[in-house]
């Protein structure tokens, strides 16, 4: 009996102008695709898909087909940076068979402001509480954001280090046709942030 592979592709921001051209072919060669439902429409409407519902169900889901069939786990952005790969091994030791990296929304938001990022701070809102404390060695503290992000807690995290008068920009559906990138100052900052998007401070 033939033995398939689980292979984890990173399919970047959401458009598919930035799939990489080693994650279409690894698409291609699936017999199933998991993921979220917009990332199954977007990249393989063609596949059998393994929608995200009850994340265990679906490992196990997974890792039964597995035996015989070629998987493509898709995830958005970069594999390697606050992606669901930590948890999929963590509970399914050697599931994953190759991890093909994607662009991450964190590159794509950096190269439209046409500035480098190898000198930020990076702290996840996604589904994750506000940090006790920012990284005051870095100049530059990037957000992502996630569901309603309380920005007045957030403001008194900043005006805490000191970043008042630091410049902000905010990002939000980086790749998507509704993309909008807004510089804005620290008493601009809305009162909610949620949705797709990620905050950069610039002191």
């Amino acid at each position: 009996m033939a033995v398939g592979w689980v292979k984890v592709v990173g399919v970047g921001p959401g458009s598919p102008e930035y799939l990489t051209k080693i994650g279409e072919r690894v698409i291609g060669e699936a017999d199933y695709v998991a993921g979220a439902e917009e990332l199954l429409k977007t990249f393989a409407p063609d596949k059998k898909h393994l929608s995200f519902g009850e994340f265990g169900a679906v490992l196990k889901q997974i890792k039964d087909l597995s035996r015989s069939f070629n998987i493509a786990l898709l995830l958005r952005g970069d594999t390697g940076f606050y992606s669901l790969l930590r948890k999929i091994e963590r509970e399914n030791p050697g599931l994953v068979t190759e991890v093909i990296p994607g662009i991450s929304s964190v590159q794509l938001a950096f190269a439209r402001l046409k500035k480098l990022w190898d000198g930020a701070a990076f702290y996840s809102l996604h589904g994750r509480a506000l940090p006790e404390k920012l990284k005051d060695e870095f100049t530059v503290h990037v957000f992502l954001l996630g569901e309603k992000i309380d920005t007045s807690s957030l403001k008194q995290l900043l005006q805490k280090h000191g970043l008042e008068g630091a410049s902000y920009y905010l990002l939000y559906d980086l790749s998507y046709p509704e993309e909008k990138i807004i510089k804005l100052s620290f008493a601009d900052l809305p009162p909610e942030l949620s949705g797709r998007g990620i905050l950069i401070a610039e002191r």
